[in-house]
């Protein structure tokens, strides 16, 4: 097992013997703790503002299962009802889903990036986990949200559209804040803190009081980045493309960007 700080199940481990061994069954039980927000209305569930502060205080796994065992039953694999699962957005069950794979021993990263798959003609800012299974060189997409496994030219990591910067295809992407190129930046950028190891550092940076802690080529807008943030940012592309985990690494705890805000996720 080797969890990262926003994977570790801390005092829950002992819950993940109850875990199956396969990977769909697996992407169930995510499913069966979390609901995605626009799969609520289904059920007529309404979140308070209360709640919704509570919910975004919940940024690892061990956080989001000491909420969710608040209610009964404390465990993984019982039935739950939708009105007592955790109301969590694809980059959160790409986290849990990675933490339950990891214990089982898979090879398994969190990527980030537009899925071309969920409506035709579309790209929207999704997550997804890249798998690879034992004894096989490529990398597979999972999609926990979804429950499938999209086809290699279906999801395009932040760092795929880099080179597509100056074309009409980027204009119309966007993610939950962000629209263009400060998409893709992000993107790229919330896929480089997750193959470091810091999945969801993201919402660290995005919160209200931090913002000035971030590292500025996260906060400052694409127009704005001065020529050596923008050789920065395609050195990161350069090294997500090439999938080179050491230098992607040593990118990661450059002083210009490691240094600014890389807390404990608890």
């Amino acid at each position: 097992m080797n969890f990262s700080g926003y994977t570790s199940p801390g005092p829950w481990l002992n819950l993940y013997d109850e875990l199956p061994d396969e990977l769909e069954p697996l992407m169930a039980i995510v499913k069966n703790l979390l609901i995605h927000p626009v799969e609520t209305h289904r059920y007529g569930i309404r979140v308070t503002p209360q709640r919704e502060r509570v919910l975004g205080q919940l940024l690892t796994a061990e956080q989001m299962l000491s909420d969710l065992f608040q209610t009964p039953p404390v465990s993984l694999v019982a039935e739950r009802s939708p009105y007592h699962r955790l109301v969590k957005t694809c980059d959160f069950q790409t986290v849990l889903f990675t933490s339950f794979a990891q214990f089982k021993g898979y090879e398994i990263r969190t990527r980030c990036g537009f899925a071309g798959y969920i409506a035709p003609g579309q790209w929207f800012h999704h997550w997804v986990n890249e798998l690879r299974r034992p004894f096989f060189d490529e990398w597979t997409f999972v999609d926990c949200d979804r429950r499938c496994f999209p086809a290699r030219e279906t999801f395009r990591p932040g760092a795929e559209w880099w080179a597509l910067k100056n074309t009409p295809a980027v204009s119309p992407l966007k993610d939950y804040r962000f629209r263009g190129m400060d998409a893709v930046k992000h993107a790229i950028l919330d896929d480089f803190n997750a193959r470091n190891g810091h999945e969801l550092l993201h919402y660290r940076w995005l919160a209200p009081h931090a913002p000035e802690r971030a590292p500025a080529l996260f906060r400052t807008a694409y127009t704005q980045l001065s020529a050596n943030q923008l050789q920065q940012l395609a050195q990161i592309v350069e090294a997500t493309l090439a999938d080179n985990d050491e230098q992607l690494a040593a990118l990661f705890r450059s002083p210009s960007y490691y240094r600014a805000m890389v807390p404990n996720p608890n």
